[in-house]
C-alpha cells in the first residue's frame, strides 16, 4: 500500500503543516493530546502517556529516552498544559482525501488485495485486529 502513487507527497503541492497548525498530537499514542506537555527536545505528549512510558522505562532499569528522537528525555510532568487553539481558529487538518481528485482516482491491485484480505479476516472473526504498515 505504501507504494501507491497517491500516498507519495508530490512536489510543491504537498505541504507539511507545523504541529501547532494541526493541534497537538501525542507522539506516543497518535491521538489528540488532552493534557499536552512538551519535552525539552520539543516533542508533544499527552501527560498520562508520557508518565506511563517513563514509569515503564524506569521499572525496567532503562535510562528514559525520547520515543521520537531517542535522546535522553527531559520533561517536566508538572508543567502547565500547552494551550490548544479552539476548533475553527487554526487551519483544517490536511488528509490524503483532500489532495485527491476522487473522480479520477483509481485503486491499485495491491490495495484491492489488501482490502479483500482484511474483509475476509473480519468475516471469519470480527474481533481480529490488523496493523498495516
Amino acid at each position: 500500500m505504501a507504494c501507491h502513487p497517491d500516498l507519495v507527497l508530490r512536489g510543491k503541492t504537498a505541504k507539511i503543516l507545523p504541529e501547532g497548525e494541526e493541534g497537538h498530537v501525542c507522539r506516543l499514542c497518535n491521538d489528540q493530546a488532552e493534557d499536552a506537555i512538551m519535552s525539552q527536545c520539543k516533542h508533544v505528549f499527552d501527560r498520562e502517556c508520557i508518565r506511563q512510558y517513563l514509569e515503564v522505562q524506569q521499572t525496567r532499569g532503562h535510562r528514559p529516552e525520547c520515543p521520537v528522537c531517542h535522546i535522553e528525555i527531559s520533561i517536566d510532568l508538572e508543567a502547565e498544559a500547552i494551550d490548544i487553539a479552539p476548533p475553527g481558529k487554526g487551519k483544517a487538518r490536511q488528509g490524503i482525501l483532500s489532495r485527491l481528485d476522487l473522480s479520477k482516482w483509481r485503486s491499485s491491485t495491491k490495495l484491492e488485495a489488501l482490502v479483500e484480505e482484511l474483509e475476509k479476516l473480519r468475516r471469519d472473526d470480527s474481533t481480529t485486529k490488523s496493523l498495516v504498515l
